[in-house]
């Protein structure tokens, strides 16, 4: 709904308005330095989570109204000293108020979200103690209808008398202080208590301290001091403290790692070796060890918070003395899951996880009901910011989360990615944050992750130790094939500013992936610049540099089709620059240069349809080591408006059955081959129209290899301004003043009558010294050059009274006016 954050965010005024459906928070502040924020009779009702979230030390710590008496006409609570008490009614949504049986036990597979019946089954049941946790509001608590106000005393004491027939169970409150201040939520205690701590096993027979307590906010010294066993968590001195026991959170319960509370580390212990064979099971991943579930200790967060601030989290061999160096037999992790919210701020975590199902050391996730399986559940969140991720499985793993924050943060030397959100995971803003050394790619976003901006990172120096897999910077994909789970793009996301650069793969790879946009990144010195695969559709490429790559600078593979690549520089690159296997792309505005084959090439892959109606409108296209643009295969491409100059091969090359393409209003100029050269005979109904050819080394316009072009005309004569000619009855003719055999002025056309004569009447000077012809015909097929009749430059012959013909052409539609000089469109 509304959040403010920031220095700038303070003495705002949140007033009397509806704050309603929202997918997270309806009010949220956050950071310390947002205070005297004024959140006042509002109606907050049915948003995803809390109706207002204050986050630590923001509006200077004001804590929610605590109700301590519940009547049938009146609520007794306290508050801070002198603050107005708001007192709102809500009725709640259908996951609020209701009695839940929550299991003893931390098996995520029966411990879901308040709402559900999660009995026990089978042999289970008769060896798990159960008991009732009231889940009624005190995780989701808002406000729907404003009831009124009273004032604290100078003790915080307040009452309130509720209005006839107002269910008292419905109340909620919130406290407003004399600064402006406003907290959060509160409601009747009915449900909630103190906060317990129990010692049990958890389903692999491991030692778990178990925190439950709804609205509880505890701290390590509290965990410490309430377990009555030392040896489970131990305060190391100077501020280091060891977990030698899983610790699991309660829905509810809030634990603060926080450098303010004297933490400076907390040592998870895990060790790199087996000793219990009774809890050692088989990893899922082929290549890796058995996992020994006694061999390391993890912190779980159900339907919970875990805020980390100015410490470190590591995983710790005491035996050792050492981090756990070994990710294969399991190893130490945090998880935040259901209804859950991790936050991690200028801390320093690694050497935590495996590849054990989701323990890959910092995971965030969400799973569906099973009631309503395919009702999309993206609840869990959290931020990341100013943070060091290194030597963990995954540096970063969230799998159906929503609305978090990853800022200025370094992913390095992890086993695996920098940075995964996975699974349907949305609404993420990442931006400032480096991932580099890890042992796949940087950032990938995997299976329909959506509305992601990821913005001034950088991603370099990733590489994967297969030798069948490649690490890029950034990746987006429909999630594995090999999963039992179905693919679903991941789209709409927008990559902004980012910087990749020697990765062992590409600088972005798309796979299976819509409508994203990728603006004004630099990916260079990587094998491809950027690679656009397998079904990926309508995404743009805008204004990046991809540059100086080992292979291509774009590449866009077969059946990756309407792909839309404008104002790029793609330059330096060692193969082609922009290299097209796809259909109906529009390549627009790019600058490719000084690339080691083409600048831009399309070429069919065997077994795959060609590349057809692709579109390659204004470009500038110089100084290739090959051809300027090479068309092999391609059908039905429209290149109109190039600029293709200097290139040591032809400006434009046709090969292997590239047919029915139009080259129009380009200027195909000094370059070391020809302008136009088209070889084979299966090159076919190509039509070349109203371009500037000249001063290229070998020639104007070619045909080899048995290619069928048609016979160029002849120009037979000058009386005044009319050029007389021969040529293929019915056909068009175009005419062209150059200072050599080719064209680089176009002047205007004429038809051919049935005799197979035409005439051509010009009008002003004739730009250049002599004047040329070429010939096309209904089907689309044209001729090379004729040879050039000379006339001389710097006179104005007298016009002849002869008429000229003004037969409608066969040709392109617009017919440009006779003597002007048709470039292609470049923007600077």
């Amino acid at each position: 709904g509304d959040a403010t954050n920031g220095a700038a965010a303070t003495d705002n005024a949140i007033v009397q308005n509806t704050i309603r459906g929202n997918t997270r928070h309806g009010v949220l502040v956050t950071d310390q330095t947002s205070v005297r924020n004024r959140i006042s009779r509002n109606s907050i009702t049915g948003n995803g989570q809390l109706g207002i979230k204050i986050e630590k030390a923001a509006q200077m710590g004001i804590e929610p109204p605590v109700i301590t008496t519940v009547a049938p006409d009146y609520v007794i609570g306290t508050a801070k000293a002198n603050a107005t008490v708001e007192v709102y009614s809500d009725p709640g949504d259908s996951g609020q108020r209701l009695l839940t049986t929550v299991p003893a036990t931390v098996n995520e597979q029966r411990l879901e979200a308040a709402g559900g019946d999660q009995s026990a089954t089978g042999a289970d049941a008769g060896n798990r103690q159960e008991q009732q946790l009231f889940a009624y509001s005190l995780t989701d608590l808002e406000g729907q209808t404003y009831l009124g106000a009273v004032t604290a005393d100078a003790d915080g004491v307040w009452n309130f008398s509720l209005p006839a027939n107002q269910d008292p169970e419905l109340i909620s409150v919130l406290a407003i202080d004399s600064e402006g201040n406003s907290s959060a939520f509160s409601g009747s205690l009915k449900g909630g208590g103190a906060t317990s701590y129990e010692i049990t096993l958890d389903d692999n027979g491991q030692t778990t301290i178990r925190v439950s307590g709804l609205d509880s906010i505890v701290t390590l010294q509290d965990i410490a001091a309430n377990l009555g066993n030392g040896a489970l968590l131990q305060d190391l001195g100077n501020g280091v403290w060891l977990l030698n026991a899983n610790l699991y959170l309660e829905i509810g319960v809030t634990l603060n790692l926080d450098a303010a509370d004297g933490i400076s580390e907390l040592r998870l212990r895990s060790a790199p070796t087996t000793s219990q064979s009774s809890n050692v099971h088989a990893a899922n991943t082929a290549g890796s060890s058995a996992i020994d579930y006694s061999s390391f200790v993890y912190i779980r967060s159900y339907n919970g918070e875990i805020n980390i601030d100015g410490i470190k989290v590591v995983s710790w061999d005491p035996q050792a003395n050492d981090y756990d160096r070994d990710p294969f037999n399991g190893r130490a992790y945090l998880l935040a899951k259901y209804d859950a919210v991790m936050n991690i701020r200028n801390a320093e975590i690694g050497h935590l996880g495996s590849d054990d199902g989701e323990s890959y050391g910092l995971t965030w996730r969400d799973v569906n009901d099973s009631a309503t399986p395919d009702l999309l559940r993206t609840r869990v969140t959290g931020e990341v910011v100013n943070s060091q991720i290194h030597h963990n499985y995954y540096g970063i793993y969230t799998f159906q989360a929503s609305n978090m924050l990853f800022r200025n943060n370094r992913f390095y030397e992890n086993v695996r990615y920098g940075f995964d959100p996975h699974d349907f995971s949305h609404d993420f803003l990442v931006e400032g944050n480096e991932a580099y050394n890890n042992g796949a790619h940087g950032f990938i976003l995997s299976r329909g992750c959506n509305n992601f901006v990821l913005r001034n990172n950088k991603s370099y120096n990733n590489s994967d130790p297969s030798p069948t897999s490649l690490a890029h910077g950034f990746m987006l994909d429909p999630g594995s094939p090999n999963s039992q789970d179905p693919q679903s793009p991941s789209y709409e996301n927008l990559l902004e500013q980012n910087e990749a650069y020697g990765n062992e793969g590409y600088g972005m790879r798309i796979l299976g992936s819509n409508n994203n946009e990728i603006r004004n990144n630099n990916f260079h010195d990587n094998e491809i610049g950027i690679s656009v695969e397998d079904d990926s559709i309508a995404n743009l490429l805008v204004q990046n540099h991809f540059n100086g790559n080992s292979r291509y600078g774009v590449y866009l593979q077969e059946t990756a089709d309407q792909n839309h690549v404008r104002a790029n520089t793609v330059m330096t690159n060692s193969d082609n620059g922009i290299y097209i296997r796809s259909s109906e792309n529009l390549i627009e505005q790019n600058v490719a240069g000084s690339n080691g084959k083409a600048g831009i090439a399309l070429l069919v892959k065997t077994g795959f349809p060609p590349p057809t109606a692709n579109e390659i409108v204004s470009n500038t296209v110089s100084g290739n080591q090959n051809n300027g643009i090479d068309l092999r295969s391609a059908q039905g491409a429209k290149v109109a408006g190039n600029l293709v100059t200097q290139n040591q091969g032809d400006a434009l090359y046709l090969k292997d059955g590239a047919n029915q393409n139009s080259i129009v209003d380009n200027c195909l100029c000094e370059n070391s081959g020809y302008g136009i050269e088209v070889n084979g005979a299966d090159t076919l109904q190509n039509l070349w129209s109203r371009n500037s050819i000249y001063g290229n080394t070998r020639g104007g316009i070619f045909g080899g290899g048995g290619a069928l072009l048609l016979p160029s005309p002849t120009l037979t004569g000058l009386a005044g301004l009319t050029v007389s000619g021969i040529s293929v009855a019915g056909a068009t003719v175009e005419i062209y003043a150059s200072a050599d055999a080719q064209g680089q002025y176009y002047l205007g056309r004429a038809t051919v009558d049935a005799n197979g004569a035409f005439q051509y009447t010009h009008s002003g000077d004739w730009p250049a010294a002599n004047l040329t012809a070429l010939v096309f015909d209904e089907n689309g097929n044209a001729s090379g050059f004729s040879e050039p009749l000379i006339i001389g430059v710097g006179t104005t012959p007298t016009p002849t009274t002869t008429p000229t013909p003004t037969g409608t052409p066969n040709g392109p539609a617009a017919t440009p006016t006779p003597g002007t000089i048709y470039l292609p469109f470049v923007q600077s």
